[in-house]
């Protein structure tokens, strides 16, 4: 189990790697509120996770925000927590 400090998270997926049975999530983490806006976008985000082989993601919260798009946004938090069970990640928003 992992935990990050941030503002803002951006998530989705990616393709499976050669191998894998399930496809690649990607966690993008900033230290702003808004991920979405133009300065932001271009930038680097704090950190960047990617757990290969996932089935599933079980959330404690829904995203507030839905790009069009697979990607899903988080705004305005305090913290992430990442825990992978098997080929399953458990995310645990802290607002």
């Amino acid at each position: 189990m992992t935990k990050y400090e941030a503002k803002s998270v951006v998530f989705g997926r990616m393709p499976r790697k050669e191998g894998d049975e399930f496809k690649t999530a990607f966690f993008k983490i900033y230290e702003e509120s808004d991920p979405l806006t133009e300065e932001v976008i271009t930038g680097f985000p704090k950190h960047e996770v990617i757990i290969n082989n996932i089935e599933k993601i079980e959330m404690n919260t829904p995203p507030e925000y839905y790009l069009e798009g697979n990607d899903l946004v988080y705004k305005n938090i305090k913290s992430i927590e990442i825990e992978k069970i098997d080929n399953n990640l458990k995310i645990t928003i802290e607002r």
